[in-house]
């Protein structure tokens, strides 16, 4: 008996003593099963996650503009004397682009931490850099600027003047018009069209621009009369002093006639444009000009046709 317990326990030393053989899966993984582990390796574990991403969805707005700006903690300065110079600042007529954007910022970030994201202010604020990425001509930022102002008009309770709509409704036309969108610049500003402004800066605005999207409609008898009282109101605005800015206005506006095959209003806008340009010494602009007044029309001059007249 005890040499065959001996035996048994000889042989079972030997086997556990053999090499053991490699095992061979034979699971087979599944085309899903790999997509769903690619796509559970892909992703990106929650504790590698930026903290700075984290942190901007929490933080107060003003925890982030001080960490962001670290030298406006050592200005002792109010934010409304910051921003009293600042709007100084921005009344100047020789700012450079960058210069003005840079104020335009701070005074948005500044607005932001006084009187809060949804307030008029930061309406007011996007308004403004909307209207200045227009006279860059970047569309797509002035867009998108101005329709955070009308999204935030139309979610917030605070109101806005009549003025200020129809201001808001010419620079989203005007960024439209950049991008060839016509019927989307149409739609901005048609409702305001028919509206009496008495500010003459801001019936010029409107009614130059709806001059404009007119004349790309090919609509130029409308066009023309648009052009008339977008001159009419700019004068009015400037005391009737004629500058080259009007004069530019002048030289589109007969281009137009001469589309519109209106040979009388074209000779007349032409000679306005070269006479200003003279007496303010643009030689250039003037010896451009120089060929088109030999060649105008000597038929004498017709005043430019009334509303009625277009109608009838």
């Amino acid at each position: 008996m005890s040499s065959k317990l001996n035996s048994r326990d000889s042989r079972r030393t030997q086997r556990s003593e053999q090499p053991t053989k490699p095992q061979t899966c034979t699971k087979v993984i599944s085309q899903r099963d790999l997509d769903s582990s690619a796509h559970r390796l892909s992703r990106v574990p929650q504790r590698f996650q930026s903290k700075v991403a984290q942190n901007d969805k929490t933080e107060p707005f003003a925890v982030s503009y001080f960490k962001n700006n670290p030298e406006e903690a050592k200005d002792i300065r109010s934010p409304q004397e910051k921003l009293n110079d600042i709007e100084l600042s921005l009344s100047g007529n020789q700012l450079e682009p960058s210069e003005k954007f840079s104020l335009l910022m701070q005074q948005k970030a500044l607005r932001f931490l006084s009187f809060g994201e949804t307030s008029k202010e930061a309406f007011d604020s996007y308004y403004s850099l909307g209207e200045f990425y227009n006279q860059q001509k970047r569309a797509e930022s002035a867009l998108r600027h101005l329709q955070k102002a009308k999204s935030l008009l139309e979610s917030s309770g605070f109101q806005i003047t009549e003025n200020e709509k129809v201001l808001l409704a010419v620079e989203i036309s005007e960024a439209h018009i950049m991008q060839n969108n016509k019927s989307q610049a149409d739609e901005s500003i048609g409702p305001h069209l028919s509206e009496t402004i008495s500010d003459p800066e801001i019936r010029f605005k409107r009614d130059f621009l709806a001059a404009r999207l007119l004349s790309l409609k090919c609509f130029y008898k409308d066009s023309l009369m648009r052009y008339e009282s977008a001159i009419n109101a700019y004068l009015e605005a400037s005391c009737g002093k004629s500058d080259e800015i009007i004069a530019q206005i002048y030289l589109d506006a007969s281009k137009v006639a001469k589309k519109g095959n209106n040979d009388s209003v074209y000779n007349r806008y032409v000679m306005s444009a070269y006479q200003i340009f003279t007496e303010h010494g643009n030689q250039e602009m003037s010896e451009e000009l120089a060929p088109q007044i030999k060649s105008l029309s000597s038929s004498p001059q017709e005043p430019l046709k009334t509303d009625e007249d277009f109608v009838n």
